[in-house]
């Protein structure tokens, strides 16, 4: 049991009766916000722990005090403003252990960042095995709101993080708004390990920049100078996502970034699947992964749960692509994507990039335009611009992809000559090999595909029937 008391000292009692008197006052959030003018570390209880913890770094201006999460925290009866703002931002270390802190937040000021437990983590701010549930509901406007974080610059964010925050409300231009951290411009190798089991539901103005991701919001790396400080790594959702003008289960929109063994669902041992991704739903460019990226690599990512998007470019792990140094390689979809207004593709709604590089990558899932005079394609929905590499690619049509159309790759016009297959042939539509690689681009294989895939002959559900996928042999 935790001692919410502390000793003041003791007075001896002389006369007829001896003894002692031991003199102790209730440790408070006040008692506490006053040994805050130390630099250290200090041990989280009790909510009040928290709050105290927060006015130091708030009001006081201890930025880069550091504190312990010892047990999990229930803060949903209190008035909780988050620790660090633009002003005041937090620039020490919280280390969660694992314990869960539990929040709801109700957000009415839109012009300030929100975040789960930290607003504002600054330049070498980090956050290490920290447990987020409950809720954040309320008008947006144009901030970043995040389960965890709101705005992280420059900091870390270590494994492993799980957040289970619902997060529902407005937005508006300018937002950015995710599971686990609403805007972020520094990934590291530690950033992977993060899980979201909440939901997401946003509603904006079609036509407005707000991103939605099931992690992040909004990822940027322009300006690390290491793959290591710009990648998201290990990242999974399980949650709904919903209402952004660029959506998805990892992160809304991202720049200059790496997404590598991460995606819309978890491993099922028992059945010897990746599943239990949550719904993506947009108003804009919608992505199983994400909704819009440009010069980022995804690798090996996955999507597992139904894609759908108006108002935008809808694919299965990225919606829409564009200018320059974007690949997506030895990654799959098994899912249904659905464009209501613009193109659709099993794993790129829309790709503008010239220099882009779409390879090795599978799809299972039925590809549906709304519209026949839409763009719809197993695998790129829409190519205003041609791939600089594009082989190796593979889809089972299972449902309904419009054909005919001349910007629409890989529908009936490509063969596995070219290195992109349509699998679905009389004599065995249901199950490929994935080694097959153009002699061109020798370095797009898929053998990596086994540290997601735990063994060669994996089933996948196509039509509500189980079939095996034939992979190369997992790597050590």
């Amino acid at each position: 049991m935790v001692s919410t008391q502390e000793s003041l000292g003791t007075i001896a009692i002389a006369g007829p009766t001896e003894g002692s008197i031991t003199l102790t006052r209730a440790i408070t959030s006040l008692t506490m916000s006053s040994v805050y003018g130390k630099e250290g570390s200090y041990n989280l209880y009790t909510p009040a722990d928290v709050l105290a913890f927060a006015d130091a770094v708030n009001t006081l201006g201890y930025t880069a005090i550091n504190a312990t999460i010892k047990n999990d925290i229930d803060m949903t009866g209190t008035t909780f403003a988050g620790i660090g703002t633009k002003d005041h931002p937090f620039v020490g270390t919280i280390s969660g252990g694992n314990h869960t802190i539990k929040i709801a937040r109700v957000v009415t000021d839109g012009n300030s960042d929100v975040g789960g437990l930290v607003n504002y983590l600054g330049s070498g701010g980090a956050l290490t095995g920290v447990s987020m549930a409950g809720t954040i509901t309320g008008a947006f406007g144009g901030a970043n709101v995040g389960g965890l974080v709101g705005a992280s610059t420059g900091s870390s964010i270590t494994p492993t993080i799980i957040s289970s925050v619902s997060i529902s409300g407005t937005a508006s231009d300018g937002a950015n708004i995710g599971g686990i951290v609403g805007f972020s411009n520094y990934g590291g190798s530690a950033y992977g390990k993060k899980i979201y089991n909440g939901s997401i539901s946003v509603t904006a103005a079609q036509g407005s920049n707000v991103n939605v991701g099931g992690i992040a919001g909004m990822f940027d790396g322009t300006g690390q100078t290491t793959d290591s400080n710009r990648q998201m790594y290990h990242c999974y959702n399980n949650g709904n996502i919903s209402g952004g003008t660029n959506t998805g289960s990892i992160v809304g929109s991202i720049k200059n970034g790496i997404i590598k063994e991460s995606g819309n669902g978890v491993y099922n041992a028992v059945g010897k699947l990746w599943s239990g991704g949550g719904a993506v739903s947009g108003i804009g460019n919608t992505g199983g992964v994400a909704g819009q990226a440009t010069s980022t690599t995804f690798n090996t990512v996955f999507n597992t749960s139904a894609v759908s998007g108006s108002g935008g470019s809808t694919g299965g792990i990225v919606g829409s692509i564009y200018g320059t140094g974007t690949s997506v390689l030895q990654s799959y979809n098994n899912a249904a994507v659905t464009g209501s207004d613009a193109s659709a593709g099993g794993i790129v709604g829309k790709n503008d990039s010239s220099d882009s590089a779409i390879a090795a990558n599978f799809n299972l899932g039925n590809v549906t335009a709304a519209d026949s005079k839409l763009n719809a394609g197993g695998i790129v929905g829409k190519a205003t611009a041609a791939p600089a590499v594009y082989t190796g690619n593979y889809y089972i049509k299972t449902g309904s992809i419009n054909s005919g159309i001349s910007d629409a790759l890989d529908n009936t016009t490509f063969t596995v000559d070219s290195g992109n297959s349509n699998a679905s042939s009389a004599s065995n539509p249901d199950s490929f090999s994935l080694t097959k690689v153009s002699s061109s681009s020798p370095a797009y294989t898929s053998t990596n595909f086994s540290r997601l895939l735990p063994t060669r002959t994996d089933l996948f559900a196509v039509n509500g029937e189980r079939h095996p996928l034939v992979l190369p042999d997992r790597k050590q």
